[in-house]
Formats: C-alpha cells, structure tokens, sequence
C-alpha cells in the first residue's frame, strides 16, 4: 500500500511557552512534592492530603499540556496514561481530603478494609510508584529516540487503502464474535478475545480516518455508516455490566476527533465549537455512564426496583439533568450517582490495603507475579492448566466471594500496590520503572506504523486503553499482556508489513 500522506509524530521537543513544563522539570518538582508529603505521613491529615493533590494535578496538567504541544499525533499511551495518573494521584487524593473534612470517612472503604490509618501511606506509595513509571517511560524514549529531539513523519495509507483495512477489521471482529458462538476459543488464550475487540477499535478509527480524503457526497454517506457501526456496538456494550466495552467503543471517536482538534494544529486556538463534542463525551462518560453501570449492577441502587437496560439508562440520563428531582435522588455525595466516577478512579485505600498487608503479613514472593508465566501458555498446548483469574482470587481473599469457583467479581489492585504487595518497597519501584520503560519502548516500536499497518493500529489500540485502566488489573506486573502483544501481534505486525505493507521511510520534516 503506498501512503499519500504524512503526520508529524516523534520524539517529544518541548514547545516554548511560559506554561510548558517538561519532562525533568516535572520529575523533579514532582520528586518535591512527593518528599514534603513523605514527612507529614504519620497520620491522617487531610489538609495536607489536599495541598499534595492540587498540587500533582497542576504538575500533571502541565505535563499533559506540553505533550499535547510537542506532536502533532496527540493520542499517545503516555496522554492516557498521564491522563488517569491527573485523576488518581491527584483528585483522587482531592477527594478523599473532602470526604474526610466533610466528616464522611466511613464511606472510604476498600472492600471491607477501612484504610484510614494507612490513607497517607497509600497515597505515598501511589506518588512513588507514579514516578518511577513515568520516570521510566521517560528514560526509555529518551534512550531510543537519541539525543536529538525529532519530529519524523508518520506515513499514512491513501484513502482507499485506510477504507479497505477499517471494512476488514471491523470484518474480523463481527466473524471472531460469530464464530465464538460454535467454536469455544478461550483453548487459544486470550488472544482471539483481544483480537475481537481491538480489530474493532482499530477498524473504526480506520474508517474515520478514510472520511477525511473522501468526495463530501460520498463523504455523508461513510459517516452515517460509521455511526451506525458504533451506534450497533453501543447498544451491545450497553447491555452488559462493563464500563471498559462502552469505553472500547467510543475511545476510536475520541481518539480521531482529539486527533482533529489537538492543540498544536490549530495553534493554540481551539474554538467552544470543537471543544463541545468533547465536553458531551466526557459529561456522558461522568454523569450517564458510570451511574448507569451503578444501577445495573445493583449494590446501592438496589432501592431501585427494576435495573434493565432500558430502565437503567432512562433513569440515569433523566439525572443527568441539573436541578431535577432525579439528579438529586441518584447523585449523593460521596459514593453514588455521578461521584461513582471519582470513587471508581480512587486507587489511594486499594494502596493503602497494600501498605497495611505488607506489615502485618509480609510480602507474597512475587506469587501473583509468577502466575504470569502460566496464564500466557494457552490451553490448547496445557490441557490441565489452572485456572488463572488473579482477580477472582483476590475477591476471595477480601472476602467478596466464598471460592474461586462463585466469585462474580474480579477485583483490581493497581499496579504500584501489586508490585509493593509482591515484593515491597524497592520491587514497586523497580517494577514501576520497567512498567514505564515498556509501554514507552512497545509505542516507540509500532507509532510511524499505526496508520498503515492494521496490526500495529490494533496494538495502539491495546496501549491506549490498557493505558487509560492505568494497568489497574494487571496483578502479574502486565507480563500476559506485554507476552500477547510481543508473541501474538508484533509477528503478526511484522508478516503483514513483509508482504503488504513496505517499511516507513523516517525523514525530517522541511521547512
């Protein structure tokens, strides 16, 4: 496939703006912030909590802002991840201070753990952990880039080409989907799971792209298949109790149309015309998604009497609506309605569990660590393997589930608290460190392909959402998942650029 087209995409130079902070400005201011917080962690004090979190939201802002300046292909794992780093290091960290100024701390609770004593260490470990991830993504893509900051160009397939791949991607997931209903493909792994899904994220974002060099009259009609094909895979996440698969689905939208309105192109001046579909997004996404999948899976809403689909969803877009008697009756302060965003995107008493469990029974020896190993074999070669879902044994563990075997709930750590419960203090930092390293060296391998091999979209896909989760369940430190990418997609990535696809040719821009 030939490309007629290019975007800048490369190693990051910091633009010049009197807000830009860059990358060792950041670490060490940050690295600041966290020593000032470590000598007031004896007990809780949530003033200081707070001061702690304005203040890694304002770092992290300015991080975010001047990676958004410094390519023009804004949507990298990095945005993400810093993204939900801005949330759960710093307002989550908001939050809870709030709560416990407003008197509520008994509704703080991790499972049936109540960290109180151990919020401030939790939140310390979270700070660390955060800095040696990013600390580590730094240093990775500092080491493969070279000293000299560049901006290549990212080829990009011609119109036709990018229509052709979103038709068969989209293709390969609805065909994957029909035949897991005769053929029971969980024998191959996780791999015909990923590939179901992420074909479809890749596909969408593909026929979205395609739009751009299309006649406007063919144009209209493209887009109202699209929107169609999303509409279709909505209603089908919708149904089910996972805020990941409506994200899935909407993430190829939000990516493309950050993508069109990123800040750099439009030098600094970004109209309340393109920024209102984001603020749409991002109010769906806080006041209907979140209470939604609340109501459906019952817990607190269980006062409501019928949680269906149809009813759940009329309810929570009903208050949705500022002032309404609804709003009031679903968005309580601070665990129900629209706060379930923040108390979902609250890892502080998860880490504080982590803390507290490490002292009274040590460390677990990298057990959930080793699982990795045996969770990446697929069954079809290792008929009698175990059964791996370190997230149902954990449910167990904290009492949710009586067995393995009943658990209905997976339930998440985080990755700091995983490595800090595996191995403590010095493994969460190494561990963070390589973590980091490896998302950035994985999107340094497939970023100049993402718009001309399929392959390489779909393990774009795969980081930014993985990136998004903030790796929150990945109890084996992300081993299964870096192992599917580098066993399954990369080879598949490599064979289709053999045979398909020439190599991107890497040129400084002119001018």
């Amino acid at each position: 496939m030939m490309q007629s087209n290019a975007t800048a995409i490369g190693c990051e130079a910091t633009p010049r703006s009197l807000i830009a902070l860059s990358r060792p400005k950041f670490l060490i201011f940050q690295a600041l912030n966290i020593a000032a917080f470590s000598s007031f962690i004896g007990n809780l004090q949530p003033g200081i909590l707070l001061l702690s979190g304005f203040v890694s939201i304002l770092l992290y802002g300015l991080l975010l802002y001047t990676e958004v300046m410094s390519s023009q292909w804004s949507v990298t794992p990095l945005l993400c991840y810093g993204t939900t780093s801005l949330l759960r290091v710093g307002g989550s960290a908001v939050f809870l201070a709030s709560i416990y100024m407003s008197g509520l701390g008994e509704a703080v609770q991790f499972v049936r753990f109540d960290p109180h004593d151990y919020i401030m260490q939790g939140q310390l470990l979270l700070l660390v952990g955060d800095w040696f991830f990013l600390a580590g993504y730094f240093a990775a893509e500092r080491l493969l880039c070279g000293k000299a900051s560049t901006h290549a160009a990212i080829p990009r397939a011609a119109t036709h080409d990018l229509l052709v791949m979103g038709i068969l991607l989209v293709s390969l997931s609805w065909g994957i989907r029909i035949a897991s209903l005769a053929i029971n493909l969980n024998a191959l792994g996780g791999g015909p799971g990923k590939l179901m899904g992420f074909s479809m994220l890749a596909g969408i974002l593909f026929l979205l792209i395609a739009r751009d060099g299309m006649e406007p009259s063919v144009r209209v009609v493209w887009t109202v298949i699209v929107l169609a094909v999303v509409g279709f895979e909505l209603a089908a996440a919708l149904k089910g109790y996972m805020k990941q698969n409506v994200i899935r689905t909407l993430l190829p939208v939000g990516v493309y149309y950050f993508q069109r309105i990123s800040i750099r192109r439009f030098h600094v001046k970004i109209s309340l015309r393109r920024l209102l579909p984001v603020a749409v997004l991002a109010y769906f996404i806080v006041m209907v998604l979140f209470p939604y999948v609340a109501m459906r899976r019952g817990g607190r809403y269980r006062r409501f009497a019928d949680t269906s689909v149809r009813t759940s969803l009329r309810r929570s877009l009903s208050a949705a609506i500022p002032c309404t008697q609804a709003f009031y009756e679903v968005h309580r302060f601070p665990t129900e309605g629209y706060w379930t965003f923040f108390t979902r995107n609250e890892w502080t008493s998860a880490a504080a569990w982590a803390v507290h469990r490490v002292e009274v029974n040590g460390t677990i020896s990298g057990k959930t660590l080793m699982d990795g190993f045996t969770a990446i074999v697929p069954r079809i070669v290792w008929s009698e393997k175990p059964r791996i879902s370190p997230g149902r044994d954990f449910a167990v563990l904290l009492g949710q589930a009586k067995s393995f075997e009943t658990a209905t709930t997976c339930t998440g750590l985080g990755l700091a608290a995983t490595f800090y419960w595996n191995g403590g203090p010095l493994l969460a930092g190494f561990g963070m460190f390589v973590a980091g390293a490896l998302l950035a060296a994985t999107w340094m391998l497939i970023r100049r392909r993402i718009l001309i091999n399929p392959m390489a979209t779909i393990i774009y896909s795969i980081l930014v959402l993985e990136s998004f989760r903030w790796f929150e369940g990945a109890f084996d430190g992300g081993l299964s998942f870096y192992a599917y990418i580098y066993i399954v997609f990369v080879p598949l990535m490599l064979l289709l650029q053999l045979f398909f696809f020439s190599e991107p040719v890497y040129r400084r821009p002119t001018g």
